[in-house]
C-alpha cells in the first residue's frame, strides 16, 4: 500500500481534531501531538494514507495553528560566544511570540510589525535590568516570522535559533541530475538486493552515459555525472528506518532502531536471558591423543548477570546445545549429580520470559522453536554485527578465558602463534567441566558488580520483590519439551527399538506394538520418539493413538544417565578394543593352528562314506516321526560289500563282517521311536 509522508512540525486534522507531527517514533510510526488535552497518536504512513482516502485527514500550514512546544534541555555553552547574545535575543522574541499566539495573535504583516516594535522595547528593558549587552537594531517582521517558522519545525529547540552559516547552500545539481540521482537511489539502492553505494554509482554513471549518447545525437546539452561523494551524501540524508525497511525488513529495522549501543532494559529476574557460545582458549584431551578446543554455551540472566546454565561440547554448537543448556537453566541444580561439592549452592533456575539468541543458522531449529512454544518462551534474535545487544553474555567469555586459562600450559595464544599449547599436559574433558562448574558456583556468583551487588544478592532481592523463580512444571515434562525429535521413523523390532547402538524396550512398548501391528500388513510397525543428548539411556515414544508420550529406557542399564558424547566415546573404545584384540599376533597364530589341525584330521580320515541305510540309525541322526519299518525277509547288503572281491586272503574277514551286519539288521524291531 502507498504511504503518506509527513515532515516534523507539519499540522493536520484527524476527524476535526488538530495534531502536529513530532517526527517518527519506535517502529517507524509518526508521533502526532494533539493541540488540546488528548493523548498522543502513533500512526504509520499506510494508516495515514488510508485515512486520507476516506477524507478524514486535512493538512494545514504550520503557521495557521499554534501548538505547545515541548521543553528541551540545551547546554548553551555549546553555542559560539560571538553568537550567544544573538541567540538570547531571538529566544526572547520566540517566547513572546508563543504568548502572542496563545492570545490569538495573527501572523499577517501588520500585526507582526506592531508585535516586533513592542517586543523590542521589552527586550531593551530586560537587558538593562540584567545588566547585559543588548542588540540595538530590531529585526524586521519577515525575519521574526522566519525565526518562528524554524522554531516551530524544531519543536522549540534553542539550537534552531543559531544563525545559519553563510554561503551558497542550495544544490549545485541540475534538475536532470537530481532526478536521475533520486531515481537510481530509489530503484537500485532501496531494495532487497542490498547493493553497495559504489555499485549504485557505477550503474548511475552507465545510465547517464547512455542518455548522453542520445543527447549528443540530437544536439542536446550533456548531463554531468554526479560524484560518488554526492551520491553518499544523498543516501545519508535518507531516514534510517526507511532505508533498513527497504533493504531488509520491518522487523530488522525495528530491532536496529529500538535500542542503540545497549542491551534491552529489564526490571526483574528471568525477564530476559541471553545465550551465546564460543570456543575456550585451551586445548582438552579427549583420549588417545585427540586434542580439541571445547565449545562453551552460556545462558546469562540480564537482570542479575548470573549464569543460569551452560553446556560444554567438543563439537560446533547448534540448536540442540541451547536446549541442553536451557534444560540446566530451568531445572533446580543438585550439586551431587553435577559432580560438584554438596556444600555448593546454585539457586538460579526457572523458565525465562524471553531468550535472546545469536542471529545464525546454528540457532534456528524446529525442536527449539517447538520447545519454546510449549514452555511459553519468546525467542528473539540479536541484530547481526551488534554485539552490544547481548553484552552481558559476551563479557562472560572474556572473564572465563582470563580467569581460568591465563596461566594454564595448554592455553591458546591468539597473538603468539608459536605458543600454540599443543606440547603440554592437558586437562581431560571431565576435568574441564569440573573446573568450569567450580568457577561459576564458588567465585562468579559472589563477585560484586560496579554497584557493589553480587549476582546472588540481586537474584534473592528480585525473588523477594517479584516472587519465586520456579516454573511450576514437572521435571519430566521439561525434559520432554527440551528433547530432540527423531529425524525419521524407527521400526519396533520384536526385541524393541534400536537407536544409538542401544536397545529400548519395556512392557508399554510391547503393548503399543501389539495395538498397531495390524495396521502395517505383517511388517514391523514404526514410531517417532524424542531423545536427549544429556541422557541417551531413555527415549520418549509418541503414542499416535492417544497423542501422548511414554518413557522407554534402554535395556543396557550402564547407558542410563550417560551423555551422548560419553556414549560415543564408549562405543569408540569398544570398537578399538575389539579391533586391537582381533589384530593380535597370538590370535592370528591360533586361527592358523586350528585351521591346520582341521586339515590334518580331514586328510587322515579320507573321503569314505558310511552305508546310507546304516547311517540312518546312528545316534544323532535326523529326528523323524514314528514310522513302521517292515523287516526284510532277506537282508540287502550294501553294494560296496556285495561287489567286493572274494580273495582267499580277505574271505574270512568279509564273512565275519557280513554275519555281524546281518545280525544287527535282523534285531531291528518293527516300530522304532527316534
Amino acid at each position: 500500500m502507498a504511504g503518506l509522508s509527513l515532515s516534523k512540525g507539519e499540522s493536520l486534522s484527524i476527524n476535526g481534531k488538530t495534531y502536529s507531527c513530532a517526527g517518527k517514533g519506535p517502529g517507524g510510526r509518526y508521533k502526532l501531538i494533539p493541540h488540546k488535552g488528548r493523548v498522543d497518536k502513533y500512526l504509520s504512513a499506510d494508516e495515514l494514507y488510508d485515512l486520507s482516502l476516506r477524507n478524514k485527514i486535512e493538512l494545514h500550514e504550520t503557521s495557521d495553528y499554534y501548538r505547545e512546544m515541548p521543553n528541551f534541555q540545551v547546554n548553551l555553552s555549546t553555542i559560539p560566544e560571538n553568537q550567544l547574545d544573538e541567540v538570547l535575543m531571538r529566544h526572547f522574541y520566540m517566547t513572546e511570540m508563543d504568548a502572542y499566539r496563545r492570545n490569538g495573535g495573527k501572523l499577517s504583516e501588520k500585526p507582526v510589525t506592531n508585535f516586533v516594535i513592542q517586543t523590542h522595547k521589552k527586550y531593551l528593558k530586560n537587558c538593562h535590568e540584567l545588566d547585559r549587552t543588548a542588540i540595538k537594531n530590531s529585526p524586521s517582521e519577515a525575519t521574526v516570522r522566519r525565526w518562528y517558522r524554524y522554531w516551530q519545525k524544531s519543536g522549540g529547540n534553542v539550537l534552531s535559533l543559531i544563525r545559519s552559516p553563510s554561503g551558497n547552500t542550495h544544490s549545485k545539481l541540475s534538475p536532470e541530475q537530481l532526478e536521475l540521482l533520486e531515481e537510481i537511489i530509489k530503484s537500485v539502492y532501496l531494495n532487497k538486493h542490498r547493493r553497495s553505494a559504489r555499485n549504485v554509482h557505477e550503474l548511475m554513471a552507465a545510465k547517464i552515459d547512455l542518455e548522453n549518447r542520445q543527447r549528443s545525437a540530437n544536439g542536446q546539452k550533456l548531463i554531468d555525472t554526479p560524484s560518488y561523494n554526492t551520491l553518499c551524501r544523498h543516501i545519508q540524508k535518507l531516514d534510517k528506518y526507511e532505508v533498513l525497511t527497504s533493504r531488509f525488513s520491518h522487523e530488522y529495522a525495528y530491532k536496529m532502531t529500538r535500542h542503540q549501543r545497549m542491551s534491552p532494559i529489564v526490571s526483574k529476574h528471568l525477564e530476559l536471558v541471553q545465550a551465546d557460545h564460543t570456543q575456550a582458549d585451551v586445548y582438552v584431551d579427549l583420549g588417545l591423543g585427540v586434542l580439541v578446543r571445547p565449545w562453551v554455551t552460556l545462558l546469562v540472566d540480564r537482570y542479575s548477570e548470573a549464569i543460569l546454565g551452560f553446556w560444554i561440547s567438543p563439537y560446533a554448537p547448534n540448536a540442540d546445545t541451547v536446549m541442553n543448556a536451557l534444560k540446566m537453566a530451568i531445572s533446580p541444580k543438585i550439586m551431587s549429580e553435577m559432580g560438584g561439592n554438596r556444600t555448593w549452592q546454585w539457586p538460579m533456575f526457572g523458565i525465562p520470559d524471553e531468550l535472546i539468541l545469536d542471529n545464525g543458522k546454528d540457532f534456528l531449529g524446529r525442536d527449539l522453536e517447538q520447545a519454546a512454544i510449549e514452555l511459553g518462551i519468546t525467542l528473539s534474535y540479536s541484530p547481526p554485527r551488534q554485539a552490544f545487544y547481548k553484552a552481558e553474555v559476551e563479557r562472560e567469555f572474556g572473564k572465563t578465558n582470563k580467569r581460568l586459562f591465563s596461566k594454564y600450559n595448554g592455553q591458546v595464544y591468539k597473538y603468539e602463534p608459536e605458543k600454540h599449547g599443543l606440547d603440554y599436559p592437558h586437562l581431560s574433558f571431565d576435568e574441564f567441566k569440573e573446573l568450569f562448574l567450580q568457577w561459576i558456583v564458588t567465585l562468579r556468583h559472589i563477585t560484586p558488580n560496579k554497584d557493589g551487588y553480587t549476582p546472588n544478592q540481586l537474584w534473592a532481592n528480585s525473588i523477594q520483590k517479584n516472587g519465586f523463580a520456579g516454573s511450576g512444571l514437572e521435571e519430566d515434562y521439561v525434559k520432554l519439551c527440551l528433547s530432540k525429535s527423531s529425524r525419521k521413523r524407527f521400526s519396533i523390532q520384536p526385541d524393541g527399538v534400536h537407536f544409538n547402538s542401544l536397545t529400548f524396550n519395556n512392557e508399554w512398548l510391547s503393548r503399543y506394538r501389539n495395538q498397531i501391528v495390524s495396521h502395517y500388513d505383517g511388517k514391523n510397525p514404526t514410531v517417532e520418539f524424542k531423545w536427549s543428548e544429556s541422557d541417551v539411556g531413555v527415549i520418549w515414544v509418541f503414542d499416535e493413538l492417544n497423542h501422548t508420550f511414554f518413557e522407554v529406557k534402554s535395556k543396557q542399564k550402564i547407558a542410563h544417565g550417560r551423555s551422548f558424547f560419553n556414549h560415543k566415546v564408549v562405543l569408540r573404545e569398544k570398537n578399538n578394543r575389539k579391533k586391537a584384540n582381533l589384530s593380535r599376533h597370538e590370535y592370528h597364530d591360533a586361527v592358523l593352528a586350528l585351521e591346520n589341525k582341521i586339515d590334518e584330521f580331514t586328510q587322515a580320515k579320507g573321503t569314505k562314506k558310511l552305508p546310507a541305510k546304516a547311517a540312518r540309525y546312528i545316534k544323532g541322526g535326523p529326528n523323524k516321526s514314528k514310522r513302521k519299518i517292515n523287516k526284510p525277509s532277506q537282508p540287502e547288503l550294501p553294494r560296496m560289500l556285495s561287489n567286493q572281491s572274494h580273495s582267499e586272503e580277505g574271505a574270512d574277514e568279509f564273512r565275519t563282517m557280513k554275519d555281524e551286519l546281518t545280525d544287527e539288521i535282523e534285531n531291528i524291531p518293527d516300530e522304532i521311536e527316534f
